[in-house]
């Protein structure tokens, strides 16, 4: 075992610090809380801003209150749309966050202000003084957050009061004494494990590797960690893209912290960590925090309707299913989801057999074990409607690459580059290889490739408008069904 600052890591996860953070505020919830202390502060500027006006110009007046907290609700609400479009920031954003653009949009708010105003004839209702004051409190608030925002979240993680990005370190050596826990902190990082990679790069150390990488994948969901940091000598590329290889299952980014010593000898090292000017990112997630909003948002919104609309047919066909055959109405199989994660998937069951064990196996043109009403719900793809609850419960997505059961995953996994990046996005009732013709039984390691390389090109090219493509083919293929059986 290496000492280091972290404890011992040859091998073995570390965990660091279990209750340090036990009270701490989520990481992911500086940026809403900054949102809100940024509405609220402009909120009551035209207000204090009319206070100050009227006591300066006419001391015995007081100016009602309504009608500026208003003012300033209005002119708040159109800059955190104007400054806020992708949601919220990120902590990391807080550290580095501009002066000019928030002005900018505030005096947009301003002027939108008083183009309404004159539109309807409220200038008369306004002070013109008194609009300007708050205008230039509002502007002051908004450099006094700017500037304090960064110097308040470095003390937040020094004493513990926010959980930085939750984060697993890999090196391959002992950690260099100029990095310790009080800077990756610093830096916005929550350690929760660290592992030493195998110092020799052999067969033996080969499945050293493969069991500690997995040790890894498996602390990353416990822990819901958000990326894993890997310090490592930079220009060792075999064993970097090794590590790689195996953690592509896991949907995080992961940045790579060369060494001081493979920097070369024309840089000199670093007296302060500093993730973001030093650390390469070598991979990153396919959807940002926007684009995952957007699309569960869809989902909830189309699966909840359908879920409500297609009630009775749903009672119908349980009814059809229990009076068909014996067995459950449902049926349920581990399938494989986003991040490699486990979760059970709901169909109407359509054949006399349940399988959900090592060995699956696919559906065939006139298998003897399909049902008779399982055939229609087959070729209609009406079997498939449970998986409406999948979705709300957020397991699933109305579109995406379509789930394989366990089995067929481990078989396909080895076989096909790439295989698991399908599982950087949420698992879907319908997906574009299915509706580019790509359903059904898999007979060849072709077909499947095929299929693999359709959901990666959805995954590298998702878009909003593409998801809506996807479920208006949808549609058509239901009504025209190829390969269902």
């Amino acid at each position: 075992m290496t000492a280091s600052p972290f404890g011992p890591g040859s091998g073995s996860n570390v965990t660091l610090h279990p209750s340090l953070h036990r009270f701490s505020i989520p990481s992911t919830a500086v940026g809403p809380i900054f949102v809100i202390v940024e509405f609220l502060t402009l909120s009551l500027a035209p207000y204090l801003g009319s206070l100050a006006y009227h006591a300066v110009v006419v001391p015995d007046y007081v100016p009602p209150a309504q009608p500026m907290l208003t003012v300033g609700v209005i002119m708040a609400a159109l800059y955190l749309v104007l400054s806020n479009p992708r949601g919220p920031f990120e902590v990391e954003e807080l550290r580095s966050i501009s002066l000019r653009a928030p002005l900018v949009r505030w005096l947009l708010a301003l002027m939108f202000f008083g183009v309404v105003s004159f539109s309807f004839k409220m200038g008369d209702a306004f002070s013109r003084g008194a609009i300007m004051v708050g205008f230039m409190f509002g502007a002051t608030a908004l450099v006094g957050l700017r500037l304090a925002a960064p110097y308040t979240v470095n003390m937040a993680f020094r004493h513990n009061v926010v959980e930085g990005r939750r984060a697993i370190l890999l090196s391959d050596g002992p950690l260099p004494p100029t990095m310790s826990m009080h800077d990756f902190m610093q830096c916005g990082i929550s350690v929760h494990g660290w592992f030493q990679l195998p110092a020799v790069f052999d067969s033996e150390g080969s499945g050293a590797l493969d069991r500690q990488c997995a040790e890894v994948v498996r602390l990353a969901r416990e822990r819901r960690i958000d990326e894993i940091v890997l310090v490592a000598n930079a220009f060792r590329e075999p064993k970097v893209a090794d590590v790689l290889e195996r953690l592509n299952v896991l949907p995080l980014r992961i940045r790579l912290l060369p060494r001081a010593d493979s920097a070369g000898p024309s840089l000199r090292p670093r007296k302060k960590l500093d993730l973001g000017a030093m650390a390469l990112t070598v991979q990153r997630p396919p959807f940002t925090r926007a684009e995952r909003r957007a699309k569960r948002a869809l989902d909830v919104l189309v699966a909840s309707t359908l879920l409500l609309a297609a009630s009775p047919l749903l009672a119908l066909i349980a009814i059809a299913i229990r009076l068909d055959s014996r067995g459950p109405v449902l049926f349920r199989q581990t399938r494989i989801g986003f991040g490699g994660r486990p979760f059970m998937i709901f169909k109407f069951r359509s054949m006399y057999t349940t399988d959900n064990g090592p060995v699956v196996k696919q559906a065939e043109r006139g298998d003897v074990r399909i049902t008779r009403v399982g055939r229609l719900l087959r070729e209609t793809s009406l079997d498939e409607l449970p998986q409406l609850l999948n979705v709300i419960v957020g397991d699933m997505s109305l579109v995406g690459p379509r789930p394989h059961a366990v089995a067929h995953d481990r078989h396909y996994e080895p076989l096909i580059p790439g295989y698991a990046w399908r599982h950087h996005a949420l698992p879907g009732i319908t997906g574009w290889a299915q509706v580019s013709g790509l359903r059904g039984e898999t007979r060849t390691l072709a077909s499947m490739e095929a299929r693999v390389a359709h959901d990666l090109w959805y995954i590298r090219n998702w878009s909003l408008w593409l998801d809506l493509k996807v479920l208006m083919m949808t549609i058509k293929a239901v009504l025209r069904p190829t390969n269902a059986y």
